[in-house]
């Protein structure tokens, strides 16, 4: 490709991500506005009819939050054996107690009797939840904004790397004794991923066949050590997605075809002698559980033992 023709490219995809990323700055710019100018309307007309009603209401809902917070702070996830209960209890007791006594204070200096008092504190604390629930909105917004944002970046990346797969498999059609290494760093992916995800041991892989020669003849084999707690039974789950798994990075890589992909017991293949006895030199002895062509479907696939040929 030309030079002129990657520049022209490059600069289009640069201008525009600097297009979208001005369109949505606007976006959260308008939210932001919009909702402080919607929770002024109210704030300005408490203002000018009863100033102090504002921070009387203030205090209220803070009240009230406060309380909320310490519930939570004594009885939710923080509490237990070690947490610093005392600390806490008395920590919260004296904001209560600062926050009720400015309180006291602000509605004692108000004007008025004290029904005109009450009202004005009962206008305030409205006026205020009704700011906390624009504020709320507004947040909410924003918080659906970067959620079409972070969706957007996933399916524009996931559009680069799908039309950067023909190219990739071009590349090393051309250099297949490639494929064996492409297998291998797959695997070995996938082994890592596998513990972490699922706490579950992937013993080693066997591979049968040649990527080079004949990509679409190789099978792995997973080998397993079962326990009594974690049976070959308990991987159904995770054999079909992990099979999934790994043509999906083997595609992303070149690799031409889907493989076969199985799973055995390594006390069946110590019983039976090894891995020549179990699976025959060429693996032609047993059948693996996923073809290539295995689709998953709504429920997982009882995985059993893999059956043997003849």
């Amino acid at each position: 490709m030309p030079t002129t023709v990657i520049d022209e490219k490059f600069g289009t995809t640069v201008g525009t991500i600097i297009s979208k990323a001005r369109h949505d700055l606007m976006k959260v710019v308008w939210i932001w506005v919009t909702a402080l100018a919607i929770s002024a309307v109210p704030v300005g007309l408490l203002a000018r009819r009863n100033r102090p009603s504002l921070l009387t209401g203030a205090l209220v809902v803070a009240l009230f939050v406060v309380f909320a917070l310490g519930g939570l702070g004594l009885g939710g996830a923080g509490a237990g054996p070690r947490s610093d209960l005392a600390g806490l209890l008395i920590l919260w007791i004296v904001v209560m107690a600062v926050l009720a006594w400015l309180l006291l204070i602000t509605f004692a200096r108000m004007n008025g009797s004290f029904v005109e008092r009450i009202k004005w504190t009962g206008v305030g604390v409205g006026v205020w939840i009704l700011v906390g629930m624009i504020v709320s909105r507004a947040s909410g917004e924003m918080q659906d904004l970067r959620m079409e944002a972070e969706t957007q970046a996933f399916v524009d990346q996931e559009a680069r790397a799908e039309a950067e797969i023909p190219r990739t498999r071009a590349k090393l059609d051309r250099t297949p004794e490639r494929r064996q290494a492409v297998l291998d760093s797959a695997l070995a992916q996938v082994k890592g991923e596998f513990r972490v995800q699922n706490y579950r041991e992937i013993g080693r892989f066997v591979v049968f066949g040649d990527p080079a020669t004949e990509p679409d003849r190789v099978v792995v084999w997973t080998v397993v050590t079962p326990t009594p707690h974690i049976t070959l039974l308990s991987y159904s789950f995770y054999g079909e997605r992990l099979h999934q798994r790994v043509n999906t990075l083997l595609r992303e890589r070149g690799y031409p075809v889907k493989i076969a992909l199985g799973f055995a017991s390594s006390t069946a293949i110590d019983s039976a002698g090894g891995d020549a006895a179990y699976f025959g030199r060429d693996g032609s002895k047993v059948i693996p559980q996923y073809l290539p062509d295995n689709v998953i479907g709504n429920h997982p696939r009882r995985l059993e033992p893999p059956r043997r040929k003849g």
